[in-house]
């Protein structure tokens, strides 16, 4: 009997043993996953960190790549309206230039040798009729 119950109490202490032993190394493999897993955040943590600033860059470059060809074209509208308005305002400044400076001495220089037409003419309608009066027609 002491035989059968030193084996029993063995074996029990076998059992208890290895079940200890089990959840010891379990316990330590779920430590371990633990710790790696940290591990694994961690480094991944710095790779966003690390990639996260070089992504941005690229975005911002391509951002501010559109707006810069944004900006030509209104540039470019603004430089074709700005042309066009200062062309029509040079010819505006041409015309009047050409109508001061042409078209109205001509006008005062016609008007001139108009009136100096209609005067003479006046002037000869009195002589005649001073004439006609004198000479046709002596009081």
């Amino acid at each position: 009997i002491r035989g059968f119950l030193g084996r029993v109490r063995a074996e029990r202490w076998r059992i208890v043993a290895n079940s200890n032993a089990e959840r010891i190394q379990r316990d330590w493999h779920m430590i371990r996953g633990y710790r790696r897993a940290a591990r694994y955040r961690a480094q991944r943590n710095l790779a966003v960190l690390c990639i996260q600033p070089l992504i941005r860059g690229v975005i911002t470059r391509k951002l501010l790549a559109w707006r810069k060809r944004d900006n030509w074209a209104a540039v470019r509208i603004q430089k074709t309206v700005r042309g066009h308005l200062g062309r029509v305002a040079r010819k505006k400044e041409l015309a009047r230039h050409y109508h001061q400076h042409v078209v109205e001495p001509s006008v005062v220089k016609i008007q001139s040798l108009w009136r100096g037409i209609v005067d003479r003419r006046e002037a000869a309608r009195r002589r005649e009729r001073k004439h006609f009066e004198e000479v046709l027609m002596p009081s």
